[in-house]
């Protein structure tokens, strides 16, 4: 019965910590992606997250293990950032960019 319990415990701990980066990194993906720079949302993580174990917040099972999915997620993040906003991004003959109107 202790095995069950240790079993469901690591499943809603992965699980759980997993939902809450998905969260994390959706709210911040849509928010930069409003202000039409996607690529800024790995580097705001990646602040927040340096700033959150230097203050010891990270301190739980729940939250390390969310740290360590961030660590992970923040490198694809910026890949996946710079490539959207490299492709929303039209050059002129004065080198100055615009952006489409959405």
């Amino acid at each position: 019965m202790q095995m069950l319990n240790d079993l469901m415990e690591a499943i809603g701990l992965v699980l759980g910590s997993f939902a809450a980066v998905a969260a994390l990194v959706a709210i911040v993906w849509i928010s930069f992606g409003r202000m039409h720079h996607p690529e800024w949302s790995a580097p705001a993580i990646l602040v927040a997250l340096v700033l959150a174990i230097a203050v010891r917040l990270v301190r739980g099972e729940l939250l390390s293990m969310a740290a360590i999915l961030l660590a992970i997620a923040i490198p694809f993040l910026w890949m996946e950032g710079r490539k959207r906003n490299r492709g929303s991004k039209a050059p002129t003959a004065r080198g100055i960019r615009h952006r489409p109107l959405n």
